[in-house]
Order: C-alpha cells, then structure tokens, then sequence
C-alpha cells in the first residue's frame, strides 16, 4: 500500500539519489515510463531490482507555478 501523501508503493519514504532505471542511472526525478507523465523516483538506489517508488513532492503537491519543479537554492 502506497503513502496517500506521495503515491507509489514505498509507504511515504523518501526519494534516493541516483538511483538505476531500465538499466540508465539518474540524479533527479524523472517522467520516464510514467503514461500521465507525472515525475516519480526510486525509494532505493535500484528500482530495476527493488521496485519501489513514490511520486516527487515538488510536482504533485501544488504551487503558484502550474507544472514546473523547485529550483534550489532558493531564499
């Protein structure tokens, strides 16, 4: 059963940076593979292994600026 905070299948945990997908190893969230094209990440360092997932925060939870990530630093 997935966070009903952050989706997936993680229970609410948290992102992991980098972590391996199909093989291809990223830094930050990602859309690939997703079919809506919402940005997710792996909850450990290998999704291909582990299968386990949350959606990224940042891009599902809301803001003033429809559609576009956090930039860090920010003050």
């Amino acid at each position: 059963m997935g966070s009903e905070a952050y989706g997936g299948n993680s229970n609410g945990q948290r992102c992991t940076f980098p972590f391996v997908y199909k093989k291809q190893l990223f830094y930050t969230c990602t859309n690939a593979g997703d079919k809506m094209g919402h940005f997710w990440c792996a909850t450990t360092h290998n999704y291909d292994r582990n299968k386990l997932w949350s959606y990224c925060p940042d891009t599902i939870l809301g803001g003033n600026t429809a559609g576009k990530s956090c930039a860090f630093p920010f003050l």
